[in-house]
């Protein structure tokens, strides 16, 4: 067996070369990432005459409704969103007259138009009217209230609309179990205060909110609340394996739907092991999921299920557009020298800071374990951002055994947040 590992980064990868220091290794992945088949256009129309808990897509959307169709933005794979999107368009011989896209961007930044055009193509922008959700706009819609009260605001294009379509992707997420179904409603089509709200301490606190958990789950159960109160007539997700591929698709009635999905995404993430490693290798699964270091802390999520408390992760991703500098995700890891500093200020000062959720769940990682960042970022950078750097794979092994017995045992999760490696112990 080659003792060289291939990780995702960026648009290619890099090697691992697990020789070079003593000790053991186990690589965590599924079996099936180049085997199975991707769908097609046909398996597409097929979900879209046979929906689950839906009549079919032609039944429920006439040629004179006005159709807002939401995708994902560019922090998601975009060829299964250009491909989801081409389709529902050409099913229902839409007429750009009589449909509007909306990018589902949450809170992040609306996309320049060479962007959008990475996602969807000149055809798409040069034919249709493509709007990016801005979650700070003036003009978003009240649509109702969250059980505390505290007001739900949405895309004014969306809300308008006489008919929706929420197209999305399903993968493990880190608070709400599972991406895809609700959450390309809410948060994805939120004003900032709702978002901060799906976001808050307490809900980001709560053990349940964790990949693969849809029991109990409280990131969860706000985002199925704060959807419904303005939901999708019909929903088109696809499932990706840990290759990104997408494997299967589910339609229809956005939660009946979704709830197929994550069965079927389960069969292709779900992990199991029996114990925890010292150190652990992890990747955020390439381009575009590891485009920043804000996402990036979903990758060492999920090693962080796995890692040894007080043991060290190396997290792998390119990070080609950066933090993003000058974000606010930034400005708190750089406010502080160490992790611990800035827990506490969390619940005070920093509260409402966008982007809280993330640093928060970051520096609970920092705090029980050392980090070793390998990307394109510079050293100062990594270290501002209150992580160990390395310029390579190899010199951040070298970096990891140094204080480990010689048999040390590593594992090597190479897909990052696409497995979830559910440990019993």
């Amino acid at each position: 067996m080659s003792d060289h590992v291939h990780l995702p980064y960026g648009r290619s990868f890099v090697e691992a070369d697990m020789s070079a220091c003593e000790g053991r290794y186990t690589v965590l992945k599924r079996d099936d990432g180049e085997s199975l088949p991707e769908i097609s256009r046909e398996d597409l129309s097929r979900s879209f005459d046979n929906p689950i808990d839906s009549p079919p897509l032609r039944n429920l959307i006439s040629p004179d409704d006005d159709l807002c169709i939401v995708t994902g933005d560019g922090t998601r794979p975009s060829l299964p969103m250009r491909f989801m999107l081409h389709a529902a368009l050409d099913y229902l011989e839409r007429t750009p007259e009589k449909t509007v896209i909306v990018t589902g961007s949450g809170s992040h930044r609306p996309h320049t138009r060479e962007e959008l055009q990475e996602i969807f193509c000149a055809k798409i922008l040069d034919n249709f009217t493509v709007v990016c959700h801005d979650s700070r706009a003036d003009d978003l819609l009240e649509v109702g209230r969250l059980s505390d009260s505290h007001s739900i605001k949405m895309n004014r294009r969306y809300v308008t609309a006489q008919k929706k379509i929420v197209l999305g992707c399903i993968e493990p997420h880190f608070f709400t179990g599972f991406s895809g179904g609700p959450k390309g409603i809410a948060p994805a089509l939120c004003d900032i205060e709702t978002i901060r709200r799906l976001h808050s301490f307490e809900i980001i606190a709560d053990p349940g909110s964790r990949y693969g958990n849809i029991d109990k789950n409280p990131g969860l159960d706000i985002v199925r609340e704060a959807a419904a109160a303005a939901p999708p007539d019909f929903l088109v997700n696809v499932v990706l394996n840990q290759g990104k591929k997408s494997v299967a698709v589910v339609a229809g009635d956005y939660l009946a739907a979704h709830a197929e999905g994550i069965r079927l995404s389960l069969n292709h993430s779900a992990l199991p092991v029996s114990r925890r490693w010292p150190i652990v290798i992890t990747t955020n699964g390439g381009h575009p999921f590891d485009q920043n270091l804000y996402q990036t802390v979903k990758g060492i999520g999920a090693a962080f299920n796995i890692v040894e408390r007080g043991g060290t992760i190396i997290v792998v991703s390119e990070c080609a557009r950066g933090v993003p500098d000058g974000s606010a995700f930034e400005r708190m890891l750089a406010s502080a020298g160490s992790a611990g500093d800035i827990l506490p200020r969390l619940t005070g000062d920093l509260r409402d800071e966008d982007d809280r959720w993330q640093v928060q769940r970051l520096c609970q990682y920092l705090t029980t374990c050392r980090v070793i960042l390998v990307s394109s970022l510079d050293e100062t950078t990594t270290r501002r951002c209150l992580f160990d750097y390395a310029a390579t794979v190899d010199e951040a092994l070298c970096m990891a055994v140094a204080d480990q017995p010689a048999d040390v045992d590593m594992a090597v999760l190479t897909h990052g947040p696409l497995t979830i490696p559910a440990l019993h112990e």
